[in-house]
């Protein structure tokens, strides 16, 4: 289904999803405003994308519970960021950080040069693939 409406996510996971799967349906609906019938399909563009962006909106306010929910949505950010797949604005960057701001120590000992451990000496699998550094 292209459009769904759902509850709040409950966890990081859940929100991503929802983003990939908004992103998903932005995109295929861009690719159909090329073909010849294209203008029939511009609402369905409209919501796609307000729907992206809703899905944008709910990862920047979702506050993480724990570090690894904390991690998952930094790194998930800094991606999109990179990536220009979404743009923010300022207040939505600052809304963000301050949801992460709690677990800076945790954050700051993943995020540092070098090391590929999990978050606090928490066990579980990394994010980051081992041969990726960020600096």
């Amino acid at each position: 289904m292209l459009f769904a409406f759902r509850r709040r996510p409950a966890t990081i996971r859940q929100a991503v999803s929802t983003h990939v799967s908004a992103r998903a349906s932005t995109r295929r609906s861009a690719h159909y405003s090329r073909a010849p019938w294209g203008i029939l399909t511009a609402p369905v563009r409209h919501l796609a994308l307000l729907r992206e962006r809703r899905a944008v909106r709910v990862l920047v306010d979702f506050e993480p519970r724990n570090a690894d929910e904390a991690q998952e949505k930094l790194l998930y950010l800094v991606a999109l960021l990179g990536a220009n797949a979404a743009p923010l604005a300022y207040a939505e960057l600052r809304k963000a950080i301050v949801t992460l701001q709690p677990f800076k120590p945790c954050l700051a000992e993943a995020m540092s040069r070098g090391k590929r451990t999990s978050l606090c000496s928490t066990p579980r699998e990394n994010i980051v693939s081992p041969g990726m550094r960020i600096e």
